[in-house]
C-alpha cells in the first residue's frame, strides 16, 4: 500500500509512469510479462521492490545498447554480502557477442538472471511468446525466470556485457520469497523446451 501511494505521487510528476495494480499472484512472472506487453518504451528492465539500481546503470546500458545495436545489455549484480555475482568472462571483442554463440551464455555462465539485463522490448516479447506462459506451469520464481532468460537469449541476435556493477540483489528477501513458493518442477519445462 505504501508503494502504491509513492508511485501515485511520482505519477503526478511524470506522466510516463503507469501503475498497474495486479492483486493476484503479484510476485509471479506472469504479472511481469503482462507489464512487458503494456510498456511503451524501447527497453525493459525488471527489478524487485527490495532491490536497488546502482551507478546510473540504466543510462550506461542504454548508451551501450544504442551504440552497438544490442538486444540485451548485461551488467554485474552485487548481493547483500557485497559480493559481486559475476558472469563468465567470454573475452569477446568489445564484450559483444552475436548468435549462435549467445545461447551458450545460458549453459556456461551465470547469466541466468533477468534483473541484470536491459532488454529490448521486442526481444522480450519474442521470449515470452517462445516460453508460452499462458500455459501456467507450477514452478517456483527462480525456475520461471531461468526459463525466461533462456527465451531472451534465444530471441537475441546481439548481446553485450557492460563491465559495471548496476544492481543490488537482496539475497535474503529473494530466499524468503522462494521458500514461500511451490515445489520445483523445472525439469518438465526444460524437457518441453528441447522437444
Amino acid at each position: 500500500n505504501i508503494t502504491n501511494n509513492m508511485i501515485k505521487e511520482y505519477m503526478k510528476l511524470d506522466k510516463r509512469i503507469v501503475l498497474i495494480n495486479k492483486v493476484e499472484n503479484p510476485n509471479s512472472l506472469d504479472a511481469e510479462c503482462e507489464v512487458v506487453y503494456m510498456a511503451k518504451g524501447k527497453y525493459i528492465l525488471l527489478m524487485n521492490s527490495f532491490d536497488l539500481i546502482l551507478n546510473n546503470i540504466l543510462e550506461k546500458s542504454y548508451i551501450m545498447a544504442e551504440e552497438f545495436k544490442l538486444d540485451v545489455t548485461q551488467f554485474h549484480l552485487i548481493n547483500d554480502n557485497f559480493k559481486k555475482m559475476e558472469f563468465f568472462d567470454f573475452k569477446f571483442q568489445k564484450n559483444i557477442i552475436r548468435q549462435p554463440q549467445i545461447k551458450d551464455i545460458f549453459y556456461f555462465s551465470k547469466a541466468n538472471f533477468l534483473y541484470d539485463k536491459l532488454i529490448k522490448k521486442d526481444t522480450f516479447i519474442k521470449a515470452i511468446d517462445f516460453i508460452g506462459f499462458e500455459n501456467t506451469i507450477n514452478l517456483n520464481e527462480i525456475n520461471e525466470k531461468d526459463c525466461m532468460v533462456y527465451g531472451v537469449l534465444k530471441a537475441s541476435k546481439s548481446y553485450g556485457f557492460l563491465n559495471r556493477t548496476g544492481y543490488f540483489y537482496n539475497n535474503y528477501m529473494h530466499e524468503q520469497l522462494m521458500e514461500a513458493n511451490i515445489k520445483n518442477k523445472a525439469e518438465d519445462v526444460f524437457r518441453s523446451l528441447f522437444t
